[in-house]
């Protein structure tokens, strides 16, 4: 088995081609992956944090209460790769770009009072 990493979608095509004129017989993918993903998924994270103690606080609003401190935080979820077409580039085997959506979902808990 080989595999590849292409950082310019414009050469997969290309190399895909390579592969099968030396003779494989076999092409598995491609798979796109963002480079970045760690990153996004770390930047997903402080989101959903953000938006867990917004909600709080609407939520201790409403009731006439005031939000503490966090008490417990859990995590869920993750990196979720999925493609969307968005084009492609000329080539005897076409690639087609994408995008991906990187989620992330915490569980907070806030102390009340």
């Amino acid at each position: 088995m080989v595999t590849a990493t292409i950082r310019k979608i414009g050469d997969a095509g290309d190399v895909v081609d390579a592969a099968v004129g030396a003779g494989a017989n076999q092409v598995s993918g491609p798979n796109l992956l963002a480079s970045d993903q760690d990153t996004a998924y770390r930047n997903a994270l402080k989101e959903a944090v953000a938006d867990a103690r917004t909600k709080a606080e609407t939520l201790a609003t409403a009731s006439s209460s005031t939000l503490g401190k966090v008490t417990a935080i859990v995590e869920g979820g993750g990196a979720i790769p999925m493609p969307l077409a968005a084009g492609a580039k000329d080539s005897s085997v076409p690639i087609e770009p994408g995008t991906q959506k990187i989620e992330a979902t915490v569980s907070v808990t806030f102390a009340s009072g």
